[in-house]
């Protein structure tokens, strides 16, 4: 189990209202036939599944924040698309028999595989920029790989062409660049780069969705400022996930952190949170989030 899924584990174990169902990811078994070499397999489809809000980054909290891609057993291809090419496949071919290949089934998580493969044919930078932030998601627990992963996936993202049929999802990727900025210490690059990006002409069209971005982005703002790379900052994920930061912080809270914590919303979340602990204690509020947290350290400890 990852950070990523503390609160949810948490909330769900507890019954708490609003906590997503234990059982919200299903899937069911599908027939496949690889494109490449023509063998046949059988693979868990996803069926159903439930969010409830985001990080920074994008990552959904979810009991499957990414979704697996289907892979064929012996040749390690990752069918990423319904259909490919015949050109496509050719390539495809020739790739997956790589050295460089063969290591990264080992090595790599199966959406920077993707992200590679779409290298390979040439696919857009949009799409390749799609399975790189999701492939830094998959990567929670090995800190080096992320941060390699984050680094490919700003680069690209900095340097992607903005175009009237891409701006859209240019933006957006951008801006989750700008957090990767935040995360890994950049931040007077990022401050840099999100002045740059809020201007008028890039905002998306919409009142809603221009209001969304600027909240965002103020929330950003004040992070880079006070040179904040926490992965969860108290004022930009949900408030059962904030509340934990809030009432267990294990590094300084910033003040943007500071100010959200104090607000209504978390203080509620926070004072309402009950939690029996293994020696059957039943506490409520601060100390309940409190002793919820080390349970789920100590847990983890022991893994």
């Amino acid at each position: 189990m990852t950070n990523l899924h503390r609160a949810f584990a948490l909330l769900a174990a507890m019954g708490l209202a609003g906590a997503p169902s234990a059982n919200a990811t299903t899937f069911t078994k599908v027939d496949f036939v690889c494109p490449i070499g023509g063998e046949e397999f059988e693979a868990d489809v996803v069926v159903s599944n439930s969010t409830w809000g985001q990080r920074p980054d994008g990552k959904p909290y979810s009991h499957l924040p990414v979704y697996p891609v289907t892979e064929c057993p012996e040749n390690g291809l990752l069918m990423f698309d319904e259909d490919f090419t015949a050109q496509e496949l050719e390539t495809l071919e020739a790739a997956i028999a790589t050295p460089d290949y063969l290591a990264m089934r080992v090595t790599e998580t199966q959406h920077y595989r993707v992200w590679w493969l779409k290298s390979q044919i040439d696919r857009d930078e949009i799409s390749q920029l799609s399975s790189l932030l999701q492939a830094s998601w998959e990567t929670d627990d090995n800190y080096d790989r992320k941060v390699r992963y984050q680094s490919q996936f700003a680069n690209l993202a900095l340097r992607a062409k903005r175009t009237e049929e891409n701006a859209s999802l240019w933006f957006h990727y951008n801006l989750r660049a700008v957090n990767v900025l935040r995360e890994l210490g950049y931040f007077e690059e990022g401050l840099r780069r999100l002045d740059f990006l809020m201007k008028s002409e890039f905002l998306p069209e919409t009142e809603r969705e221009r209001a969304s971005a600027k909240s965002f982005a103020d929330e950003l703002k004040a992070l880079l400022q006070q040179n904040n790379p926490f992965f969860e900052p108290a004022n930009l994920v949900p408030e059962e996930v904030a509340m934990f930061r809030c009432a267990a912080p294990k590094s300084p809270l910033t003040q943007a952190e500071a100010s959200a914590c104090a607000s209504d919303t978390i203080s509620e979340a926070i004072a309402d949170f009950t939690h029996k602990t293994q020696d059957g204690r039943k506490l409520k509020g601060e100390e309940a989030v409190q002793a919820a947290d080390r349970e789920w350290r100590s847990e983890q400890h022991a893994h």
